[in-house]
């Protein structure tokens, strides 16, 4: 035989990887959905603070963060958009209850930082900052980035600061991945460079998937996953 093949895709792979996400921490689902919920509506309730009023994640979203966080384990993650801070903070209650500490630095180019002081772990916020002078900033921090939520343009100097201090099998989950948004332009530049060619790209969950645990809301964060992080486990 010529050699069989298994065709995945971003749909295949959404369906198994954030499926498997959500499956991990499945007994831990109910309470976590429960303090998100009370959390985001804190975070809501400091809208009227925001110098630039825009639009902040779906409930759904902050969902996946948090079993995104939960699974991969990250010490050092990035951000850029931190709004009302709803994202920043799903992460951060992700990373409460994971073993060894972790750092959030999150910065938003408009608006002051109000996210809740309600976690163990630090989150360094960077209010009225651009992205690119926020990853400066984390760079002069030594640390490498392991996971970065990305809801907010790119600007064009900002991919070699990002990759400079980057692990290589960082994941990347791109907020506003449909249509023309901004996600769906910053993967086509993220996939084009050769730091990001081992990575994936996994589509954000669909309807059936999320209706599974119960969320009627929609995401559309998609998630770059490096392909040697993939693995094969016999059960």
């Amino acid at each position: 035989m010529s050699g069989a093949r298994i065709r995945l895709t971003p749909r295949n792979l959404s369906e198994l990887i954030l499926g498997q996400w959500l499956c991990e921490i499945e007994a831990e689902l109910e309470p976590a959905v429960a303090k998100l919920r009370q959390q985001s509506a804190a975070c809501e309730a400091t809208r009227a603070q925001m110098d630039y009023k825009t639009g902040s994640i779906p409930f759904a979203t902050a969902v996946l963060l948090y079993a995104a966080v939960r699974n991969v384990k990250p010490k050092t993650i990035f951000e850029i958009g931190t709004f009302i801070g709803k994202s920043a903070l799903a992460m951060a209650l992700a990373a409460d209850e994971n073993e060894e500490a972790a750092e959030i630095y999150t910065c938003d180019g408009s608006n002051d930082f109000h996210v809740p002081n309600v976690t163990r772990t630090k989150i360094i916020g960077f209010p009225k900052t651009t992205s690119t002078d926020a990853l400066r900033n984390v760079a002069q921090t030594g640390r490498k980035i392991e996971f970065a939520h990305i809801d907010g343009r790119l600007a064009p100097e900002d991919f070699d600061l990002l990759e400079s201090i980057a692990d290589p099998r960082i994941i990347m989950a791109l907020d506003d991945f449909e249509g023309i948004e901004k996600g769906v332009a910053n993967f086509s530049t993220l996939r084009g460079r050769k730091f990001f060619n081992q990575h994936a790209l996994v589509y954000p969950a669909s309807e059936t998937l999320l209706a599974r645990i119960g969320l009627m809301t929609p995401s559309t964060t998609a998630y770059m996953i490096p392909i040697p992080a993939l693995t094969y486990a016999p059960q």
